[in-house]
């Protein structure tokens, strides 16, 4: 059994992105109220993951989930937002 297995890093890392997103979903429903288009979002969310990458590694859960959600045209154009 591996290390990532045995302390059941997938669910944490789930965990964690998940939670993530669920702030992220608020801010990309703020930036269309605020008239951002998919790229603009796009954008925002790759500076986001640079900048974390940057300060944590670019194997980190964070810059990782950003970059996930940058890649996901429904969730850039608010598919997402409550």
């Amino acid at each position: 059994m591996t290390h990532f297995e045995e302390l059941q890093l997938s669910a944490l890392y789930r965990a964690k992105g998940e939670q993530e997103a669920s702030i992220q979903t608020l801010q990309v429903a703020d930036q269309i109220a605020a008239g951002a288009d998919i790229e603009d979002v796009r954008f925002s969310l790759i500076k986001d993951r640079d900048q974390a990458a940057e300060v944590l590694g670019i194997n980190h859960w964070r810059p990782v989930t950003y970059d996930a959600l940058a890649a996901s045209d429904e969730f850039c154009q608010g598919a997402c937002t409550p």
